[in-house]
């Protein structure tokens, strides 16, 4: 009897953190994809790229490393139900020196950008909307942002 208990009580964890796993996991790889890869063939995906649940009114951010004399094609997709999503991309630096903003550019869901030193970044996402207090899962969405990169083209003669 005990051991038939046991068992019963190992199926049950194990379904339940299965499941709860599958819910953690639904976002992983979203930002491969749902994202719009550049469609210049010379950009390669970056292994930098990152996928998210968000839910209205969230901010996240991360570092990403860029190689002096390559462009970075950087895209972010997402939901519509999550609405205007803002995105930002600073040095890594003391002041935050910010290098884009997609708020002033009507919202753009990419951007490329010619690095000429190697410098750390960070992308910071804003979901807009109250954020008061944690939404169910059924208000939750997933986002990415996929990063490629390629190396500079020669220009002139």
């Amino acid at each position: 009897m005990k051991k038939y208990i046991l068992l019963v009580f190992t199926v049950l964890f194990v379904f339940i953190s299965g499941y709860k796993v599958t819910a953690q996991n639904r976002c992983i790889r979203y930002h491969v994809l749902k994202c719009k890869f550049h469609d210049f063939d010379a950009f390669q995906y970056s292994g930098q790229s990152r996928s998210a649940e968000f839910y209205k009114g969230t901010t996240s951010k991360f570092k990403f490393n860029a190689m002096a004399g390559d462009d970075y094609h950087i895209s972010i997709c997402y939901n519509k139900e999550l609405g205007d999503v803002q995105y930002k991309i600073m040095e890594d630096n003391d002041a935050k020196t910010l290098i884009y903003d997609n708020s002033t550019d009507n919202f753009a869901k990419d951007k490329v950008l010619t690095i000429k030193t190697d410098k750390t970044f960070i992308i910071e996402v804003t979901v807009p909307g109250d954020g008061t207090e944690i939404q169910p899962d059924s208000q939750r969405y997933c986002l990415g942002v996929l990063i490629e990169y390629m190396q500079t083209p020669k220009s002139g003669f």
